[in-house]
């Protein structure tokens, strides 16, 4: 009998609600969860830092100052030892600040940099207690893609952040190997690095070579690309990344064909280096 009462009042409660919504009064959300921070990276060569949450926030407009890095969990921010990190009035889940050389310099010196944002800075709309602190990712460049343009010989290199050349080489390799003599190696000294592209431009022996490889991937030695300086400079260190081909703008040509009639072999030369088609 209890049970059957307990079920009776849910009915009832639950057509109320209904009643309620249907006359246009507002009925309350369920409480929303405050916002995390899921990430903070800083590159260091380019010195964007971004600040990722497990949902779309926005500043508080009262505290537009309340977020900062400092150089370790315990320290609050101050003038000339924290750096102010402003959270947009739009709403998203990502925002992104690009530090000055002084800030970048302030950073650098910090033993743990740790972002930190007091409680009610951010808001979610329906939530605004969102507070904490997490430690500053301090990123290495990576590759974000290389092409080699077949008919020239040209080799354009893009990673995630601004680089600078270091020392060492760069090699096409066929796979991902050990250095062997069949790669086509490029000192950095020779190639041009701004922002963060590096480019190159084979010789013809080496144009051929890599147009022949069937798995080109580029390998870079150790410091041969980094990002930033003093502290927070980053290698690229010793990685190998796939190599795409752009398409060739000077198509090959015939230039010789021979029959041997006792063999029954025909050979044809090409002006360059060819692959075999589907057809």
């Amino acid at each position: 009998m209890a049970m059957i009462s307990a079920l009776a009042v849910s009915a009832k409660l639950a057509v109320a609600l209904v009643l309620l919504g249907s006359l246009g009064f507002a009925l309350p959300d369920a409480e929303a969860a405050p916002p995390t921070i899921s990430s903070v990276s800083l590159k260091p060569g380019s010195g964007e830092l971004t600040v990722t949450f497990d949902q779309a926030v926005s500043v508080v407009a009262d505290k537009p100052g309340a977020v900062y890095v400092s150089p370790s969990l315990e320290t609050e921010y101050k003038e000339n030892v924290g750096v102010l990190f402003t959270v947009g009035s739009s709403a998203s889940a990502s925002h992104t600040n690009t530090l000055d050389s002084d800030a970048l310099a302030l950073v650098e010196g910090m033993s743990n940099p740790t972002l930190f944002i007091a409680a009610s800075a951010v808001t979610t709309g329906s939530e605004v207690n969102g507070a904490g602190s997490h430690t500053v990712t301090i990123a290495s460049p990576g590759v974000v893609s290389a092409k080699l343009t077949e008919g020239d010989g040209s080799f354009t290199i893009t990673f995630s952040d601004t680089v600078a050349a270091g020392s060492g080489n760069v090699d096409v390799r066929d796979g991902i190997n050990a250095h062997t003599t069949d790669d086509v190696r490029v000192a950095v000294s020779d190639t041009s690095v701004s922002g963060a592209t590096m480019t190159f431009t084979l010789g013809e022996a080496d144009r051929q070579k890599a147009i022949s490889m069937t798995d080109p991937h580029v390998h870079f030695d150790v410091g041969a690309v980094t990002a930033g300086t003093g502290v927070l400079q980053r290698s690229i260190g010793a990685i190998f990344a796939p190599v795409s081909d752009d398409a060739d703008a000077t198509k090959p040509t015939l230039t010789n064909q021979r029959f041997d009639e006792h063999s029954g072999v025909l050979t044809l030369t090409f002006s360059e280096t060819v692959k075999a088609g589907s057809s």
